[in-house]
C-alpha cells in the first residue's frame, strides 16, 4: 500500500497561497503562512516530536515556493533561534539585522574550528526531511527537502550521503541550485573547518 501523500492536497494549498500573495501581498502572506509552520517546526526541533501531517505539507509547499523559508528551515537545524529571528530569515533575509544573524551563524559553522555541531538537532531536522522526501517521492515537492537533508549531511561530514543525496534532489529538480552547490562542495573536498 502506498503512503505517501498526493499532489493534490499540496497542489490546492498552493493554488490558495498564491490566491492570497496576488489579493494580500507576498510579505504579509508569507509572514501569516510562515509563522505557525516555523513555531513548530522549531518545536520539533527541540522536542523530537514529528510535524502533523497538514504543517508538513504546507512545509514542503513553502520550501519549494520561498528559498528564504527554506534557508530558515536549514539554519534553525544548527542551532536555535527566537521565533521572532526564525521569522526575520524567512521573511525579511534583506534586513541588515538579519543578515547579520545568517552571515554569524554561517561563519560559526563553516569558518570556526571549534564550532560544536549541535548533532541531536541536526539529526531530528535531517530525520523530518526524510520523512518529507519519502511522502513526495518522485515527484518535484521532494527536491528542496532532499537536498536540505544533503546540505545537513555535508556539515556533519558524511560526504557520501551528502553527494547521493544531492544527484537525487537534481534528478527530480535538474535547476536545484542547493543540490549543485553541495554536490560540488562534495566534489571539490570542501568542508567545514571543524571537521
Amino acid at each position: 500500500m502506498d503512503t505517501r501523500r498526493t499532489s493534490p492536497d499540496i497542489d490546492t494549498l498552493t493554488i490558495e497561497y498564491r490566491r492570497e500573495c496576488r489579493e494580500n501581498g507576498i510579505r504579509k502572506t508569507d509572514r501569516e503562512w510562515m509563522h505557525p509552520v516555523l513555531t513548530q517546526w522549531a518545536r520539533t526541533l527541540e522536542t523530537g516530536h514529528p510535524l502533523d501531517d497538514h504543517t508538513s505539507t504546507l512545509t514542503v509547499m513553502l520550501m519549494a515556493h520561498s528559498l528564504p523559508f527554506r534557508d530558515a528551515i536549514i539554519l534553525s537545524s544548527l542551532k536555535r533561534f527566537t521565533p521572532t529571528q526564525l521569522l526575520d530569515i524567512a521573511t525579511r533575509q534583506h534586513r541588515k539585522q538579519t543578515v547579520a544573524l545568517i552571515t554569524k551563524t554561517l561563519e560559526e559553522a563553516f569558518e570556526s574550528a571549534d564550532y560544536r555541531l549541535d548533532t541531536p538537532r541536526v539529526e531530528r531536522a535531517s530525520s523530518q526531511l526524510s520523512r518529507f522526501a519519502a511522502d513526495y517521492a518522485g515527484e518535484q515537492w521532494s527536491a528542496q527537502p532532499i537536498a536540505s537533508r544533503a546540505y545537513l549531511s555535508w556539515i556533519q561530514g558524511h560526504t557520501q550521503a551528502a553527494s547521493a543525496g544531492a544527484l537525487a534532489a537534481l534528478s527530480v529538480d535538474p535547476e536545484c541550485a542547493l543540490a549543485s552547490i553541495v554536490f560540488f562542495a562534495v566534489e571539490g573536498n570542501i568542508r567545514p573547518m571543524y571537521l
